[in-house]
């Protein structure tokens, strides 16, 4: 499995000969890269034009099968709250979650819903998105083995978000390292202290 950051929320996974793209976006960005793809996640903060070609796309609730794809949308319905739609996904034997767009904590049946994942995608940058502290607040709940922050300040003309720093003050995690892209295998997932994986923007 490789795991690309396109900005935003926007992220974009190649798994043998399937792609799946999470929450396309080129909002507040120049540009970014377009492609096929086999299926897509969005809600309504997505951009379905920013992709090529034409795809399965899935923007509700519910559980689905495509290609051998196992995918789970979860929607978190609090009192008084606007709902907010997360996806977790089931591949090559890994589980990964991405929160999109999530602006602030997930109930406790949502969190039901995404316990034992291996990979933890969540927006950290505060703003319109989770603030740095309730992000790491969610890394600490789910305990990923690899989480891998977006939706931050890594360009100057991004007003009203954190810079990635502000998080990884909050997690307390003193290592991580820096990725054009993460390539992982379930044989490559750490078994005890939890990976942070700051991936470069493919913005072209």
């Amino acid at each position: 499995m490789q795991i690309h950051w396109l900005g935003n929320a926007y992220i974009k996974i190649t798994s043998e000969d399937k792609v799946v793209a999470l929450y396309p976006s080129k909002q507040g960005l120049d540009k970014v890269p377009k492609f096929d793809s086999d299926l897509v996640l969005s809600d309504e903060h997505s951009d379905l034009g920013v992709l090529r070609g034409d795809s399965f796309v899935i923007e509700s609730p519910g559980e689905y099968e495509i290609k051998d794809v196992f995918v789970y949308g979860v929607s978190d319905n609090e009192p008084d709250q606007k709902s907010q739609l997360v996806y977790r996904l089931e591949l090559e034997g890994i589980s990964l979650v991405h929160l999109g767009y999530a602006s602030r904590d997930l109930g406790k049946k949502a969190l039901g819903n995404l316990e034992g994942v291996d990979i933890l995608i969540l927006p950290v940058g505060g703003g319109p998105v989770l603030a740095p502290k309730t992000a790491s607040k969610l890394v600490s709940y789910l305990e990923p083995r690899v989480v891998i922050p977006v939706f931050y300040q890594f360009q100057e003309k991004q007003k009203g978000l954190e810079s990635v720093d502000v998080f990884i003050k909050e997690t307390g995690i003193a290592k991580f390292r820096k990725e054009e892209k993460l390539k992982i295998f379930k044989k490559d997932l750490p078994q005890e202290e939890t990976d942070l994986v700051l991936l470069e923007p493919l913005l072209s």
